[in-house]
């Protein structure tokens, strides 16, 4: 659009500053107890740091203060260096509008105005540096308005809002309690409805206040064309958990919303998903796309609780993972295939996409040797539990064991070979022995037999069981 305003010798009529009478501006009604909020959090940081630094944290800060002041100084040497200072010389009439809108709202004194160049982007900011603020309008909004004097002053008026409301001088004590989940964003998005009333009440007219928002809405070109009412009816659909949970992490509210707040102030929006909320507690302020941090924790905390879940279930004797897959049929199918300890039992043959049968048989022997191994150990432990409650006296069999405990003995042979003596503390000697469905054992009569001698020691040996089998197992067993 190449709309201009009238050169300096046609000004615009415009009404005189010496007529305009000031007005308080009421903040949005959250803005307030989310400043306090915000201030305790950020308070509480403060003393944490200097208390946990020990005062460390004092000179690290100033540099880092001073590194930010360089950083930006590139803002303000760029608007002073390719911006347009507006004033009685230059673009008067956009001088007169903004000396109305700072009598309106009672500035006092008068920032800076500066227009700048956008390439087509709508919107306008206010910054501070060295105690001095500046208000910087992008000249593709004022082009747009340039039929709507009244509506350019909205923009001039919601940035000297956050001048007014000091939004920007206590931003650098403020800003440990403005990385917070939910208070931070919100007392972000309040300033923003408290600054659209000041905008509303520099230009004094509700339809040009909406009109305003309407160019950031439809663009420089169709925004006369924006049906207002059908826009803030989008408003219903806010409370959904896409809407909602990318609202509750972002800096500014949506703008069918600030469009209805401009109306009513005490708008009512729908009531947002309980899961949005969830997310949105855990996503530190980052401004659009915060709910992305939010969902990673979720999703860390989820890990964590079935890996500690999966620990609970794993653990113990009677629920290690052998035991647990004996008692499942289905996993014990899927065991089949993959070796206890997770690794592939195709081999290299599972590159070729096939495996041959002895492959199979090999790795369903190994599962079936490790779910003997395993009903033995759990056996011996028993075995150790009853020992230690009986002065080292071991079981005459394997019944005595069983009262109380859920103890599984199905095909477990028990031999005393020596009794033990509790009053000397000499040990027993056990011998606990199962049979195996093994066929790469041997041709006999495979088992496992677990040892204890004296000193109170077990060992395993493998009865008929082939010593290279033996050593693909993942517990030592020697052959018998």
């Amino acid at each position: 659009m190449n709309t201009t305003f009238p050169p300096p010798e046609q000004p615009v009529r415009l009404e005189q500053e010496a007529h305009i009478k000031p007005v308080h501006v009421l903040p949005y009604r959250h803005e307030a107890p989310l400043f306090w909020i915000c201030t305790y959090f950020a308070v509480t940081m403060w003393l944490m740091m200097l208390i946990f630094t020990l005062g460390l944290i004092i000179p690290i800060m100033l540099l880092l203060g001073l590194l930010g002041m360089f950083a930006h100084s590139l803002l303000i040497a760029w608007l002073k260096g390719n911006s347009v200072k507006v004033t009685a010389e230059q673009f008067p009439d956009l001088h007169a509008l903004y000396g109305q809108t700072c009598t309106r709202l009672a500035m006092g004194k008068q920032p800076e105005l500066y227009l700048a160049q956008s390439d087509g982007m709508l919107n306008a900011m206010a910054t501070r540096f060295m105690r001095r603020d500046y208000v910087v309008l992008l000249s593709a909004v004022v082009d747009a308005l340039a039929d709507r004097p009244q509506a350019i002053k909205f923009y001039m008026g919601h940035e000297l809002g956050h001048i007014k409301r000091k939004h920007l001088s206590r931003h650098w004590w403020l800003w440990p309690g403005m990385i917070f989940p939910l208070f931070a964003p919100a007392y972000s998005r309040a300033r923003e409805y408290t600054c659209d009333r000041h905008g509303f009440a520099s230009c004094d007219n509700l339809e040009d206040a909406k009109r305003a928002l309407a160019v950031l809405v439809a663009g420089p070109e169709r925004w006369q064309q924006l049906n207002l009412g059908a826009f803030e009816a989008q408003a219903k659909e806010s409370g959904g958990f896409w809407m909602a949970v990318n609202e509750l992490t972002a800096d500014y509210p949506w703008l069918c919303k600030r469009m209805m707040v401009l109306e009513n102030r005490n708008a009512v929006f729908p009531k947002r998903s309980f899961w949005a909320w969830m997310i949105a507690m855990l996503s530190p302020r980052m401004g659009y796309g915060g709910a992305i941090i939010g969902f990673l924790y979720w999703l860390i905390i989820g890990g964590v609780i079935l890996v500690l879940v999966g620990a609970l279930m794993f653990s113990g004797s009677n629920m290690s993972m052998p035991r647990w897959l004996e008692n499942n049929p289905v996993l014990r199918q899927i065991e089949k295939i993959f070796n206890i300890d997770g690794e592939d039992a195709m081999g290299q043959s599972s590159n070729e996409g096939s495996m041959d049968a002895a492959a199979v048989a090999a790795s369903q022997d190994d599962t079936q040797l490790a779910l003997a191994y395993s009903r033995l150990a759990d056996v011996s432990s028993a075995v150790d539990d009853y020992m230690d409650a009986h002065k080292n006296q071991a079981p005459a069999t394997l019944a005595e064991l069983g009262k109380g405990k859920e103890l599984d003995t199905d095909g477990v042979e028990y031999q005393l070979l020596k009794p033990g003596k509790p009053a000397s503390g000499a040990g027993a000697q056990v011998v606990l022995q199962t049979p195996v469905d093994c066929e790469s054992c041997s041709d006999g009569k495979p088992a496992l037999q677990l040892r204890k001698n004296p000193e109170g020691i077990w060992s395993c040996h493998g009865t008929g069981i082939k010593e290279e089998v033996l050593k693909k197992l993942p517990f030592e067993c020697e052959p018998n």
